[in-house]
């Protein structure tokens, strides 16, 4: 199969699918929905949230050999609290059943614990530092064994007594959702109406009933369903969510290649070169389809720098 046939094979559905990552950053910080980040961090707060400022999504590195980290919805709210937000699609790179939830729980302890320090850079007393989340919403299983779709952790010691409420990670699984949809509309929480919103908006001939009754509960999701819909028919973000697919799929081909040389020479040397010469070869070609070098990073989860020294 040539290049053309593989992207025409991609399916794009009707409706753009919220559970991916840039979609749903897109949802959350569009500056003329507002309401709909505010509302959202509202139900899973429990706080009433007013104001809510999107930062940079790439905090600074400390140094020349770290990794670049790229944050989905970076933002603080009213009382100083900073929030960072997450859509997890898909598996990590090299995350299977074997490893998981172990590698993605330490991203997501990174994650937050940079948040958290970037504080630093303000000069304040020790008394003065806000707290810190990082909510998760995961579109698969990453803690077996138990049908809780929602997991808040601050620090405990080792009687379960809180240390402080200071550091906060919440995840929230979107493949544990099956009691919560046996639930009548009146019955569901917020946190839980949004959830059913992430997981099912693209399949509105399923669960059109359902996402109408939620809509009219809350309305900032009726707001953020209208704002998809928009998105949806547009033909730029329509290419977009063809070559994010079209990126992960070779991705993921490369990576089950190395793996079958790998162990038939009885090593597992090269896969992440090759992993990552493949997403140049993607922002290249991107680049050249003229598309913008925040969509190229969204894709191809390279950072702003190098896809910048394509150019050179």
């Amino acid at each position: 199969m040539n290049e053309q046939e593989e992207w025409s094979a991609i399916h794009v559905p009707d409706i753009l699918p919220p559970s991916e990552d840039w979609i749903f950053k897109s949802l959350l910080t569009h500056k003329d929905t507002p309401e709909i980040l505010t509302d959202l961090l509202t139900s899973i707060l429990g706080v009433t949230v007013k104001t809510a400022e999107v930062r940079n999504n790439e905090p600074a590195k400390m140094s020349d050999f770290e990794m670049q980290e790229r944050f989905d919805v970076n933002c603080t709210i009213e009382d100083g609290t900073q929030i960072e937000i997450e859509m997890q699609s898909h598996r990590m790179e090299n995350d299977t059943k074997e490893n998981s939830p172990a590698a993605f729980i330490k991203r997501c302890l990174l994650y937050t614990t940079d948040l958290h320090s970037s504080q630093k850079s303000k000069s304040l007393t020790y008394s003065e530092l806000v707290a810190s989340y990082q909510i998760v919403f995961v579109n698969y299983t990453v803690f077996q064994g138990d049908g809780d779709f929602f997991r808040h952790g601050t620090v405990r010691d080792d009687k379960n007594r809180e240390i402080t409420k200071d550091f906060n990670l919440i995840f929230v699984e979107l493949s544990k959702l099956g009691e919560v949809m046996k639930k009548s509309v009146e019955d569901m929480t917020p946190v839980e109406m949004w959830s059913m919103f992430f997981r099912c908006a693209d399949n509105p001939e399923r669960y059109s009933g359902v996402l109408r009754e939620i809509e009219t509960k809350k309305g900032a999701i009726k707001v953020a369903e209208a704002l998809l819909k928009d998105m949806s028919r547009s033909q730029d973000e329509r290419f977009r969510y063809r070559a994010k697919v079209k990126a992960r799929n070779d991705e993921f081909n490369r990576m089950e290649t190395s793996r079958r040389v790998g162990h038939r020479e009885g090593k597992i040397e090269g896969i992440q070169e090759g992993i990552k010469e493949e997403k140049y070869v993607t922002a290249r070609k991107l680049l050249f389809k003229k598309m913008t070098i925040e969509d190229i990073m969204d894709i191809t989860d390279l950072p702003r720098s190098e896809i910048e020294s394509i150019y050179l």
